[in-house]
Protein backbone atom coordinates (compact mmCIF):
# COMPACT_ATOMS: atom_id res chain seq x y z
CA UNK A 1 0.00 0.00 0.00
CA UNK A 2 1.50 3.58 -0.75
CA UNK A 3 1.26 5.93 1.72
CA UNK A 4 2.73 9.70 0.68
CA UNK A 5 5.83 8.43 -0.87
CA UNK A 6 6.52 5.20 0.92
CA UNK A 7 5.21 1.54 0.60
CA UNK A 8 4.26 0.15 4.14
CA UNK A 9 2.85 -3.31 3.91
CA UNK A 10 -0.43 -3.90 4.82
CA UNK A 11 -0.77 -0.31 5.74
CA UNK A 12 -1.28 1.72 8.87
CA UNK A 13 -4.69 -0.76 9.73
CA UNK A 14 -2.44 -4.08 9.63
CA UNK A 15 0.06 -1.98 12.28
CA UNK A 16 -2.28 -1.06 14.40
CA UNK A 17 -3.98 -4.54 14.72
CA UNK A 18 -0.71 -6.01 15.47
CA UNK A 19 0.09 -3.64 18.18
CA UNK A 20 -2.91 -3.63 19.52
CA UNK A 21 -2.41 -7.86 20.06
CA UNK A 22 0.73 -6.43 21.76
CA UNK A 23 -0.69 -4.42 24.26
CA UNK A 24 1.74 -1.67 24.16
CA UNK A 25 1.60 1.04 27.24
CA UNK A 26 3.30 4.36 26.99
CA UNK A 27 5.88 3.02 28.87
CA UNK A 28 6.75 0.66 26.60
CA UNK A 29 10.14 1.15 24.22
CA UNK A 30 10.20 0.26 20.55
CA UNK A 31 12.95 -0.38 17.85
CA UNK A 32 11.91 0.42 14.26
CA UNK A 33 14.36 -1.51 11.87
CA UNK A 34 13.82 -0.36 8.28
CA UNK A 35 11.93 2.58 9.83
CA UNK A 36 11.85 4.23 6.10
CA UNK A 37 10.53 7.81 6.40
CA UNK A 38 9.62 6.88 10.17
CA UNK A 39 5.56 5.96 9.03
CA UNK A 40 5.30 3.13 11.61
CA UNK A 41 7.19 4.84 14.28
CA UNK A 42 5.01 7.92 14.43
CA UNK A 43 1.96 6.03 14.51
CA UNK A 44 3.29 3.96 17.65
CA UNK A 45 4.66 7.68 19.14
CA UNK A 46 1.63 9.31 18.44
CA UNK A 47 -1.35 6.31 18.56
CA UNK A 48 -0.23 4.43 21.81
CA UNK A 49 2.24 7.16 23.50
CA UNK A 50 5.38 4.81 23.73
CA UNK A 51 9.20 6.00 23.07
CA UNK A 52 10.01 4.95 19.60
CA UNK A 53 13.67 4.64 17.74
CA UNK A 54 13.76 4.24 13.91
CA UNK A 55 16.86 3.46 12.24
CA UNK A 56 17.13 2.95 8.49
CA UNK A 57 20.44 2.11 6.02
CA UNK A 58 19.50 5.10 3.85
CA UNK A 59 20.49 8.37 5.15
CA UNK A 60 17.70 10.33 2.88
CA UNK A 61 14.84 8.38 4.82
CA UNK A 62 16.34 9.18 8.05
CA UNK A 63 16.78 13.03 7.20
CA UNK A 64 13.07 13.08 6.57
CA UNK A 65 11.56 10.99 8.91
CA UNK A 66 13.41 13.80 11.24
CA UNK A 67 11.97 16.30 9.69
Amino acid sequence: MLLGDSYHPGGTALTRRLVDGLALTPDARVLDVASGRGTTALLLADGYGCRVDGVDYAAANTVRARG
